[in-house]
């Protein structure tokens, strides 16, 4: 089965990359087509077949790409493609217009590069899924929409299997990752790291030892590292007394939130705020800043 659709519907929410066609291929075999397309960049997630590789000719120039892949037939390019076996596939295509937001942000690859093959996954799988079930209602509320952003949400989970490649992390580096994560959305609170490695099956002092050979600091300078960092932002973005924000990021005082703050900025909380209210928000960037922190 096989069908292709035309959505150039005005929507009533504007996306940012709207599609113009869509369709889906399942389980289609034989096929053979010629495509010289004027009007849009068609992006095809072929998913899976019975054949190792897909063979297609582009420009005269014969492509040999292993599944699953995506396949970029860009505007103006001769493009050949032919098989006997079955293959299931989703297609998008966007408009001449969104093609050059695409290539302005630097989502789309070279236009040379037409094939690009991607690791399958579960969330690539289910997105795949509900594009192919949203094109089954385009005619109903709210459906076009929704196959925008889940057509880009598919197209960016593909090319992310290629941004991050497989790494090995070994199970301590996982929960230390997750640790990581819950302290910075409740840094503001006294964390209790025993409770932390309790519940992540690490001893504290096992916590302790691979924090610091990880990050290169100790949780405690983490999570304070965290707080300064905040108030750093409300000093720049609210006009909160300053004690007000050392009880906000749970930094005791007024006096010990001030001794804390210089050590990171060298500059007091009210010297900070005047250095950051005396210049454009342009220039923001010049001023002294708490050390990045950084989960990879």
């Amino acid at each position: 089965m096989s069908f292709e659709l035309l959505l150039d519907t005005p929507r009533k929410v504007l996306t940012p990359y709207p599609v113009f066609r869509a369709g889906r291929t399942q389980n289609q075999c034989p096929i053979t087509t010629n495509h010289y397309f004027q009007d849009r960049l068609e992006i095809c997630f072929r998913i899976s077949a019975e054949d190792e590789f897909a063979v297609d000719r582009i420009d005269g120039q014969v492509y040999k790409t292993p599944f699953p892949h995506l396949f970029f037939k860009y505007p103006f390019h001769h493009l050949q493609i032919a098989y006997n076996t079955p293959r299931s596939t989703v297609h998008f295509s966007y408009s001449l217009e969104t093609l050059e937001k695409l290539r302005k942000n630097g989502i789309l690859p070279p236009e040379e590069c037409f094939f690009l093959p991607f690791r399958m996954n579960d969330e690539i799988r289910h997105l795949a899924q509900r594009l192919s079930t949203l094109l089954d209602h385009t005619l109903e509320r709210k459906i076009l929409e929704r196959v925008d952003l889940t057509a880009f949400e598919l197209l960016t989970e593909c090319l992310m299997t290629r941004c991050y490649p497989e790494q090995k992390v070994d199970a301590a580096t996982d929960k230390l990752l997750a640790i990581a994560s819950i302290l910075r959305q409740s840094f503001r609170d006294y964390p209790d790291f025993s409770e932390l490695a309790r519940k992540h099956g690490m001893s504290l002092r096992t916590l302790f030892r691979h924090w610091s050979s990880y990050f290169g600091e100790t949780p405690a300078q983490f999570v304070q590292d965290l707080k300064v960092t905040e108030a750093a932002k409300l000093l720049q973005e609210t006009t909160m007394p300053i004690g007000a924000i050392a009880a906000t990021v749970a930094l005791g005082d007024a006096s010990y939130f001030s001794k804390i703050f210089r050590k990171h900025f060298n500059m007091t909380p009210g010297e900070f705020r005047k250095n950051k209210n005396s210049r454009p928000v342009s220039h923001l960037s010049e001023a002294p800043r708490a050390k990045l922190i950084r989960i990879w």
